[in-house]
Order: structure tokens, then C-alpha cells, then sequence
């Protein structure tokens, strides 16, 4: 989902460079075979430290925002 997030990014008008998608879909390719290979368990892991990880990033990057002033934050948020 992250990758097809950060693939319409790229999508807009002079916004991810021609690399950018290569790497997105080079990236992508690899997180299928890896899914492939690894068995039920091991990719049930791997989604939970996932969200397990973004949840630790959400929280970090909130309670920096928040010791700014909010008219800071609101300029901070939309940082792709």
C-alpha cells in the first residue's frame, strides 16, 4: 500500500522523477518475491512490525510538530 501511495506521488505533474518510479516499481517487485518466499508467519511478522514501526513514526513525528506552534505544523504536515 506504501508503495502504491508513494507511486501516485510520483503520478502529478513534474513531481517524482523518472528514477524515482523506477525505483518505486524495482522496490515493488522486490516486496512480491519477498511476500513469495516467506511463508504465512513470516510475512503476518513482518506487516506487524510494519504497522508496529509507522505507528512509532506517526507518534515521533506528532509530538515533534507539537512542541512547534501549530501554524509551524501545519506548514510541517504535508513533508513526501
Amino acid at each position: 500500500m506504501r508503495v502504491l501511495r508513494e507511486r501516485q506521488f510520483c503520478r502529478g505533474p513534474g513531481v517524482g522523477s523518472l528514477r524515482e518510479s523506477a525505483a518505486i516499481a524495482i522496490d515493488q517487485r522486490a516486496e512480491r518475491a519477498r511476500r513469495m518466499t516467506a511463508g504465512a508467519e513470516g510475512a503476518r511478522a513482518a506487516a506487524r512490525s510494519h504497522r508496529r514501526l509507522r505507528a512509532l513514526l506517526v507518534a515521533y513525528r506528532g509530538r515533534a510538530t507539537r512542541v512547534r506552534d501549530t501554524a509551524s505544523r501545519s506548514a510541517a504536515i504535508p513533508q513526501r
